[in-house]
């Protein structure tokens, strides 16, 4: 992940999940206090919004495909699909109701 400065072009700052360069599966999701980013290899990581680290969450084994990340203003919520397609698992992260 690359965000560039809009008026000059020039990037801001760089975010590639663990320890080697992984492609993001789609765009970043983002909220006030947030940048949300999916791996291809299915790892969901938060970073502050000038790009410091704050997690990683491996969504498990296997996952082929994700939803886009969602939010109730609480929590996150994304659909983490196996890569047979056979399997579904919903992942919600933030407080319980």
């Amino acid at each position: 992940m690359l965000p560039l400065d809009p008026g000059s072009g020039r990037a801001v700052w760089e975010y590639s999940p663990g320890e080697e360069w992984r492609p993001m599966k789609q765009p970043p999701f983002l909220t006030d206090d947030a940048v949300l980013v999916i791996s291809r290899d299915g790892v969901l990581a938060r970073l502050t919004p000038d790009g410091g680290f704050r997690w990683e969450l491996p969504l498990g084994p296997g996952v082929g495909d994700t939803s886009s990340v969602g939010t109730d203003g609480r929590r996150l919520f994304l659909l983490a699909v196996s890569a047979e397609g056979k399997d579904e698992r919903l992942v919600a992260i933030g407080e319980s109701p």
